[in-house]
Order: C-alpha cells, then structure tokens, then sequence
C-alpha cells in the first residue's frame, strides 16, 4: 500500500514526533506500491501538465523576482568577496547529477578545507547578507532556472549532494525512491519540517507526496511554501551536535 500521509495529518506526524529521534527509520513504506511504481509514480498525463506548469510557473516567478536576484547579488558583491551567484553538485531524477544554481550565503571557498559540511545554528561561515537571504529562501530564486532546464520541479522533494546521498542511501531503507521523480525547489517535506528535521522524517514526506502526487497537492504545497518564507527560524542550521541533515 501507499504511504498515505496527506497534508491534513502531517502536521499531527510533526507534533508526535514521528521519526524525529536521531536513530529513527523510514517507514515500511517500501512495499509492493513503492517497489512497483517508484520508476514511474506519474502518469504520462500529470508529467505533462506537472512539466508545462513548471516552465510557465518559473518564467512568471523569474520575470518577478528578477529585480530582487539581483539586488541580492548586488549586496553581496559588495559585503564579501566572491562570485554572488555559484553552482553546487546535487543528484536530481534516477540519481543523475546536475548543478544546483543558487545565490552565495557564505564565505567564499566555505567548504575549501572541510569538504561538504553541514550548515550549523550560528554558523561563522555565512555572510550578514547570507542570513538574511536564508532566511527567506531567497537564495533558492536561482534555481528557477533549474527548472526551465528540465532539471527540476518547482515542487518535488529538495536535491542533495551526492555526498549526503551515499550516506542516506546506507542509512535509511527505501532513500532511493525518492529519487523517483524530478528534486523541487520546494516540497511537501519544506512546509512541514524544518531545516534541522530529522532525515527519516522528512523521507516520510517525501515518500507521501510521490504516493499521492496531484496537481491540487502541488497547489497547496505552494500556498504553504508562502506562509513558511514568512517563518525565519524554519530556515536555522543544525544544532553542532544534530546528526547530517542537509537540504
């Protein structure tokens, strides 16, 4: 059977801490449904009419927010050295890797010596501008372009790096059927979680809205995509001793 985790009740998943402890798992929910529709969990139809909203959706978005992408490069030109926009390795649809566009909110060369690191709750690395553009998700607008490339959806669970992936793929049972359908720039998992939600949980998310994909689904995931740009705090890093948890 289907994860069957509608919008109405994922808020009760959050409250009762559903898979939120750091040893939590996925849910069995990789049964006969997901093995046997993850490679194609859309019809023909809803991948045609998901893909024509996408483009119309981002060429909208872009034409809006073209102004705002660029005073916010402009800002962040002047407030710290580097390139304000940069691109960043994620693995997209049936673990193709592509590169992830997106507005700098850290030092340049943040991750030089470390490799990829995790974002943390005060984290020295990001700039003033770059809490501020977080904090909004504004740093995402780029991947709008993302999206008219085919890469992604404006809605589908978030893209990550390949090195999160391999983790993932080795701790949690059934990680790889997300990567069923195109990665989001937002996703049913982003307005109900917060950045430092436990991984299985937000699989949970993932899983379901693969499981219960419709149009109507994507609506509300982007009226409420609104309402958490307006939740700062849904955007803080990791708590330095959280278990990885990118996005």
């Amino acid at each position: 059977m289907a994860l069957r985790v509608s919008t109405s009740t994922a808020g009760s998943m959050i409250r009762s801490g559903i898979g939120s402890a750091a040893g939590a798992r996925a849910p069995a929910a990789g049964g006969p449904f997901l093995l046997r529709e993850a490679l194609s969990p859309l019809t023909p139809a809803q991948r045609f009419v998901k893909r024509v909203v996408d483009v119309m959706g981002a060429l909208c978005l872009l034409v809006l927010t073209a102004p705002l992408m660029l005073l916010a490069a402009l800002l962040i030109r002047l407030t710290s050295p580097g390139p304000a926009f940069y691109t960043q390795t994620r693995v997209g649809k049936a673990g193709r890797e592509f590169p992830l566009l997106k507005l700098r909110t850290m030092i340049a060369g943040a991750e030089a010596r470390t490799g990829p690191v995790l974002a943390t709750a005060g984290d020295p690395r990001i700039t003033a501008i770059g809490r501020i553009l977080r904090a909004m998700r504004l740093d995402e607008l780029p991947q709008l372009v993302n999206v008219l490339r085919g890469e992604m959806s404006l809605i589908g669970p978030r893209p990550e790096r390949p090195h999160f992936v391999n983790i993932y793929r080795r701790r949690l049972p059934g990680y790889e059927l997300r990567l069923a359908i195109k990665p989001g720039i937002t996703g049913l998992a982003q307005t109900f979680c917060r950045y430092s939600t436990a991984p299985a949980l937000k699989l949970r998310f993932d899983l379901s809205y693969i499981g219960n994909y419709s149009l109507a689904l994507d609506a509300e995931i982007a009226f409420r995509t609104m309402l958490t740009v307006l939740q700062p705090s849904r955007a803080e890093g990791l708590a330095a001793t959280a278990i990885e948890d990118p996005e």
